[in-house]
């Protein structure tokens, strides 16, 4: 089943508060497109539970597929792919937190036409996050070409955890600074 954003705004949004019995489950996530945040997902002070989803094909001046704010939402195996934005052309994290779950980040592009804008973070953009658990995510084939972390891109203080077992891989990602 697809929930197409018809380019007119996010094509899921989570901003009242809504906890994990908020359930999100096997659906594709398309074409959604905000000139602000959350092409696919916008999820705002919120902490619902997304399962067995594909974002692929939205955009956002941050976060093209997924846009988190003060929220803590629990992805598992969850396919990011495709979004375009400014900032964390697949996920942006703003002072919160996710923890991911199998699943992919992979073909996400961080790019503006304004060369005096700095693009980061092809697949991840992770501002203030609070230390978001990855496990058994492939971080791919991501880009920022006019910025930093071409796979994932941290800044104020953002340090994720990764799991020592379930491991990630992260490579073939490609940026001006970091890969």
């Amino acid at each position: 089943t697809i929930i197409d954003g018809n380019e007119s705004g996010s094509g899921v949004t989570f901003e009242s508060g809504e906890n994990s019995s908020a359930v999100l489950s096997g659906f594709t996530i398309e074409n959604g497109e905000s000139v602000e945040n959350g092409g696919g997902i916008l999820c705002v002070g919120a902490s619902p539970f997304l399962r067995d989803l594909v974002i692929r094909e939205n955009e956002a001046d941050q976060g093209g597929g997924i846009y988190i704010e003060d929220s803590s939402p629990v992805l598992m195996s969850v396919s990011i792919y495709g979004n375009l934005a400014r900032e964390g052309g697949g996920v942006f994290t703003l002072q919160g937190t996710f923890s991911m779950v199998g699943g992919s980040v992979h073909n996400n592009l961080a790019d503006t036409p304004l060369f005096w804008l700095s693009s980061n973070g092809g697949g991840m953009h992770l501002s203030g996050a609070q230390s978001p658990s990855l496990a058994s995510v492939s971080i791919r084939n991501n880009s920022a070409p006019i910025g930093n972390g071409g796979g994932i891109y941290f800044s104020d203080f953002s340090v994720p955890q990764f799991d020592l077992e379930a491991r990630c891989s992260i490579y073939s990602n490609s940026s001006e600074v970091g890969q």
